[in-house]
């Protein structure tokens, strides 16, 4: 119960932050769109394409939070979240795996 209640507390501070949905779903969608469209017609590489179509998904789903039951809107910030905690790393490493391992791509230790 301590944790349901802190998760509601979290969600009720968020809740007061706009969050950019709309513009984080355009942006990822039309980003991980052209770069799957790019790797598959152009170069002819099937590499990443599930890794790209798990994060469209997100996307896609935020892009349709107007037609979410009101049960579900009200986590929307932590879907949020959740979305961009998967995908930016992704993106991270597929940059690192596409440019072949370039010491640019690599963390910094």
């Amino acid at each position: 119960m301590f944790f349901l209640e802190n998760l509601a507390n979290f969600i009720k501070q968020m809740a007061q932050c706009r969050a950019l949905y709309l513009t984080f779903a355009i942006f990822g969608i039309i980003n991980y769109l052209l770069a799957l469209a790019y790797e598959v017609y152009v170069n002819h590489n099937s590499n990443g394409i599930t890794f790209k179509l798990i994060v469209l998904l997100p996307c896609f789903i935020h892009l349709l939070k107007k037609h979410w039951p009101q049960g579900f809107k009200k986590f929307l910030l932590l879907f949020w979240y959740l979305a961009i905690t998967i995908s930016v790393p992704i993106r991270a490493i597929l940059m690192l795996f596409v440019s072949g391992n370039h010491i640019v791509y690599q963390p910094k230790g």
